[in-house]
């Protein structure tokens, strides 16, 4: 009963704070008059109406890895190695390059002193 009302309590909240927030974004559009309770309830149903598109465009991301398009693999096309898509990924971004150069400097040393230990042993 307890997580009901909780989980009753928790909408309730968000809903009014999220309400609370879009009344003030609607009301600093229009600063000279004042916006009443009536007045933003009768735009709300235009608004969220607008809100959902039956045709949606292309997405627009920030992020350049989410923008790129997602390819599917044919039986014609060659199979991309791991450290195509790696490099094809940093090509862009210094900072990512010189991240993979110490990631690899790191690899490297690892390598050479798992070989010391099973040449040397513990003694």
């Amino acid at each position: 009963m307890s997580k009901i009302l909780l989980s009753l309590g928790l909408a309730t909240t968000l809903g009014s704070g999220g309400m609370m927030y879009d009344f003030n974004a609607q009301a600093q559009k229009n600063p000279g008059e004042l916006m009443d309770l009536m007045q933003y309830a009768s735009g709300l149903q235009g608004r969220v109406t607008n809100l959902m598109e039956r045709e949606p465009g292309p997405r627009i991301a920030s992020l350049p890895q989410v923008s790129r398009r997602m390819s599917t693999a044919s039986f014609s096309s060659a199979p991309r190695s791991t450290q195509q898509d790696i490099n094809e990924f940093v090509q862009d971004s210094p900072q990512l390059q010189a991240m993979l150069k110490v990631d690899k400097a790191k690899q490297r040393e690892s390598f050479w002193s798992r070989v010391r230990q099973k040449v040397m042993g513990d003694n």
